[in-house]
């Protein structure tokens, strides 16, 4: 069996172990890799690297035209790609004689599209999978190849996730790379009409709102908390980053029942300000609040 001549693109965790997976593999030759350039912002905070296993990776902004000819040239056999936020150029999804290979962690055809993981855990998802599939013209709508289930647990935040995610990326390479390699893994068609899509998240996303319950301001806060963006709240008109959180449990309503949502409850030695919900009382951990005097305490609330 020949081996396979394979372009690496993508960026984070799962993108590392998935470049990772395919230089130990003896079924595969990665002929180029690329990922980000070193000072995009965004990638910052992730703090994922390549150069440790592939000295020499090319570092871009985006794919150019130069790029695609590259890789063109190259004659791949496949094109990985994980970790990307960029739509691949059509050109590219032609290059590969046997296809693209894209991740996506949904269990699609449901949450096609941006910020997948964030709006899942905002809206309580319990489970969720990771699936490898054929990159097409359409945006997450390629023939199935694997899916790995992946349980969210109930206090999990984005992080907890995101190191979920990169495990089952390892299963998946391990399972899947040699069935690749010797033309015989699965390619289930999806069903698109079942296709469900999710928007990038915008910062009004990042808002809490003090009037809801409890438990969707929590999932909020796990969803976009570091690396991410955080929740936001607002504080006598500055906005105010929410590191963590947790629900108060078993505090008697009589402290907090007639209390307008939004007040500020008290303010505790660990870090914690709690705060009233619509239906009990949630803990933040702020990136920072102006010193306050204790007699004004309580006659504060965020907004």
């Amino acid at each position: 069996m020949s081996t396979k001549r394979v372009v690496f693109v993508g960026a984070l965790e799962n993108g590392k172990t998935v470049l990772e997976c395919l230089l130990s593999s003896p079924l595969v030759h990665v002929v180029q890799a690329f990922t980000y350039e070193d000072d995009i912002q965004w990638r910052k905070p992730l703090g994922t690297v390549f150069d440790d296993i592939y000295p020499g990776i090319n570092k871009v902004r985006k794919l150019t035209r130069d790029d695609v000819r590259a890789i063109e040239s190259s004659s791949p056999d496949y094109i990985f790609v994980a970790g990307w936020s960029h739509i691949l150029d059509p050109v590219l999804l032609q290059a590969a004689k046997e296809g693209c290979i894209g991740f996506h962690p949904a269990r699609l055809p449901k949450d096609r599209g941006r910020s997948v993981l964030a709006w899942q855990i905002s809206e309580g998802y319990t489970e969720t999978a990771l699936t490898m599939f054929y990159l097409t013209a359409e945006v997450d709508a390629g023939d199935i190849i694997a899916q790995q289930s992946i349980v969210i647990d109930e206090d999990d935040y984005i992080v907890d996730v995101l190191r979920k995610v990169t495990k089952a990326t390892f299963d998946i390479m391990v399972t899947y790379l040699p069935l690749l390699g010797k033309k015989v893994a699965p390619r289930i068609p999806q069903d698109h009409g079942q296709a469900t899509y999710r928007r990038l998240r915008t910062e009004e996303d990042q808002r809490i709102a003090w009037d809801r319950p409890v438990r969707e301001i929590h999932n909020l806060v796990r969803a976009i908390a570091p690396p991410y963006p955080c929740a936001r709240t607002f504080f006598q008109g500055r906005p105010i980053r929410v590191l963590r959180g947790r629900i108060v449990r078993d505090l008697p309503e009589k402290y907090w029942f007639d209390v307008e949502p939004g007040t500020i409850l008290n303010f505790w030695h660990n870090g914690e300000i709690w705060v009233k919900a619509r239906d009990g009382v949630y803990a933040v951990v702020p990136e920072f609040m102006p010193a306050l005097r204790a007699n004004e305490k309580r006659s504060f609330r965020f907004e």
